[in-house]
């Protein structure tokens, strides 16, 4: 069956063939694809370079805080490459038999499809726990003592001589390329000694594509990825009947989108395809019908199915299940999704500023940052980096990264602090932050000077770049970066020739991918410093804050009531103009004394605490005493008061006295004086 329409609507529950499935014409915003090679980049006969291999990759391995894919693969006849891509940066290393103190020649070849801005290489030094020195070979201030050579198919090599010092001791070398725009090839490594022997073994890759395989397991591999009766083809995975194929993945979002394309183009009507989903012991939460009896939602080029249902926390593993001959997916998308609500023309009010000790005047002058980080979570990574410094300026503290002096050595100078972990996707919020950059050279020479959010892997999302930042030309400045959305950057002339930038924007990258706010600047001399200060980054609403309740104080101190008393107490809220003034009043002992809206009832002997607390939670209390009641005095005889005294056993004297005591009595119950 061709091109056959088949609507499904999915919310939790199965709807097929109903038109409540069409969603309403809406834009919604799309996290990043969950399902492990779901554009099936990797193909058959490649190999994924991960922890270090034996055989003939022995001692080479990627770097584990690189998220962009390094693959062993073909690139022309009888050539085995390592191709890096992705987004962010890909890094390997190669364990190396290194001498102190002698020199090697170095060079290997690359070639690069798109743009870049890096490809790094350095050896890593035990004694120091650093990789020296850095070569970035785009850097010209790093790159002064490297030799380039055009070669064939548009690869490049680069050499240079590197002599190791005698005091330290090295293990390995370090390679890193920024893919985010750009697939990087890496061939032909070499680092050979003054007996013209090469010590990086099977720099050329020969025997990589070795230990590649087509074969989907049973058991989930290294990414997660596990099947039956399912095979890599050329980007595609093939499934034949009664096959399943499945990935470790956790779905904790509200609302999910799944999208998955057909290698062919016609569908038979005896094709069936679930989609499943599954907890840590196999139990299905759900199951969605992706091919019933041969329809998709498609065209007449390609066969695709689109269903969209919710998520769990209980959800572990996905996974499809066909029945049919075979059939082969060239491509799957499962995605969290969002409504896009951000209006660049709406009024927003902010909320409280969650960056703590943003304008630095806490801290002591001449602090540097460093990875432990100070506190409100500021620091720097001074293990390549030139770190920041608190500087005092124009008289106010001030955040500099840079070249301060000759002991910053390194090209890159970074700060960062670290993002608070309420920010999701979705989230409206707004960054704001006053720089100003001091140049020896005109800035857009300068490799990086920008301000970024950091996620996974190093990656650049929502990046302002302060090179070509034109407070004059505001319609030009937006955000850059791996997000598919640009959001147009406010730049904002200010005292002292600095500039506050403004970017109002909505999450559209999940959060699991954040971590901090970097600034990154390349110095090319002493003096080159990027100065930093008044760092905010804020909530967003369409609604007015609301004043909240910040204390409630009950007016009065403990207090004794006897038993059967009442009194009424008051309690004052601030601050005054505070939205909700809700009070709720409790008593931890009713039985001993009872409370309601602050008249308080003794009930029996003992204690009480009363206490009264706002809508937001705010409390106080008092501590009520119960005494006993006063006991009741005898009833009065008015008829008769009989006073008996006999003369033999008392005098004159003791009889006046009694009498005139129960005079006493009796004038005080009648009122007399």
């Amino acid at each position: 069956m061709k091109g056959c329409l088949m609507i499904l609507a999915l919310s939790g529950i199965l709807c097929a063939n109903s038109l409540s499935a069409i969603r309403p014409a809406k834009n919604y915003i799309y996290a990043d694809n969950v399902f492990p090679n779901g554009d099936f980049s990797l193909s058959a006969g490649e190999y994924v370079i991960g922890s270090p291999v034996t055989g003939a990759g022995e001692g080479l391995g990627s770097i584990s805080d690189a998220s962009a894919r390094l693959v062993a693969c073909e690139d022309g006849v009888d050539n085995t490459v390592i191709r890096a891509e992705g987004t962010g940066f890909a890094a390997l290393f190669k364990l190396l038999p290194i001498v102190s103190g002698e020199t090697y020649n170095v060079s290997f070849d690359y070639k690069v499809d798109g743009e870049t801005d890096n490809i790094g290489i350095a050896f890593w030094c035990t004694s120091l726990s650093n990789r020296l020195p850095e070569i970035n070979i785009f850097d010209g201030n790093q790159n002064k003592d490297c030799t380039f050579t055009d070669l064939e198919n548009g690869y490049k090599r680069v050499s240079f001589t590197r002599t190791f010092d005698a005091g330290q001791t090295y293990d390995s070398a370090h390679v890193w390329c920024n893919v985010t725009n750009a697939k990087i090839y890496l061939d032909n490594f070499s680092v050979v000694n003054s007996a013209s022997e090469n010590i990086w073994s099977h720099g050329d890759l020969t025997g990589f594509l070795d230990y590649a395989s087509s074969e989907v397991t049973e058991t989930p591999d290294s990414n997660g990825i596990y099947g039956k009766n399912a095979s890599y083809g050329n980007k595609n995975v093939k499934i034949s009947n009664g096959g399943k194929y499945g990935a470790l993945a956790e779905l904790t979002a509200n609302d999910y989108a799944l999208d998955v394309t057909f290698k062919d183009t016609e569908i038979k009507a005896t094709e069936n395809l679930n989609f499943v989903t599954l907890d840590n012991e196999n139990k299905v939460i759900g199951t969605y019908k992706v091919i019933e009896n041969g329809a998709t939602l498609g065209n007449e080029e390609t066969s695709s199915s689109r269903v969209t249902f919710k998520g769990s926390k209980d959800v572990k593993k996905v996974q499809f299940e066909y029945t049919g001959d075979d059939i082969s997916i060239s491509n799957i998308a499962l995605r969290a999704y969002f409504e896009d609500i951000f209006d660049p023309e709406a009024t927003y009010y902010e909320s409280k500023n969650y960056i703590v000790n943003g304008d630095f005047e806490k801290f002591d002058e001449g602090l540097k940052f460093t990875e432990e980080q100070a506190e409100g979570a500021w620091g720097s990574v001074v293990n390549f980096d030139n770190g920041a410094r608190i500087v005092k300026e124009s008289d106010s503290k001030r955040a500099a990264i840079g070249r301060h002096d000759e002991a910053d050595t390194k090209g890159f100078s970074s700060m960062f602090v670290k993002t608070p972990d309420e920010i999701a996707i979705g989230d409206l919020i707004r960054f704001r932050c006053d720089v100003k950059v001091v140049t020896s050279d005109p800035i857009d020479t300068y490799n990086e000077a920008n301000v970024c959010f950091v996620g996974g892997a190093n990656q650049s999302y929502y990046k302002i770049d302060f090179r070509s930042a034109d407070p004059d030309k505001p319609e030009t400045l937006k955000t850059s970066g791996v997000e598919s959305r640009p959001f147009a950057v406010k730049a904002e002339k200010i005292e002292n020739g600095y500039v506050r930038y403004t970017l109002d924007m909505q999450v559209t990258n999940d959060k699991i991918q954040w971590d901090s706010l970097r600034w990154l600047f390349t110095p090319h001399a002493i003096g080159d410093l990027m100065y930093v200060d008044n760092v905010e980054l804020r909530f967003l609403s369409t609604e007015a804050p609301k004043t909240e309740v910040t204390s409630v104080e009950i007016d009065s101190e403990d207090i004794e009531l006897k038993v059967g008393e009442e009194k009424t107490v008051t309690a004052t809220v601030n601050p005054e103009n505070a939205d909700d003034k809700t009070l709720t009043w409790e008593s931890s002992n009713t039985a001993v004394a009872t409370v309601e809206n602050g008249k308080i009832t003794a009930v029996s002997e003992g204690t009480a605490e009363i206490s009264v607390k706002s809508t937001n939670g705010k409390t106080d209390s008092i501590i009520v005493t119960v005494l006993p009641a006063d006991k009741e005095e005898p009833k009065e005889n008015n008829s008769n008061v009989a006073i008996i005294a006999t003369s033999a056993t008392l005098g004159t004297v003791a009889v006046a006295g009694i009498a005139f005591a129960i005079f006493k009595v009796i004038s005080k119950r009648k009122g007399i004086k």
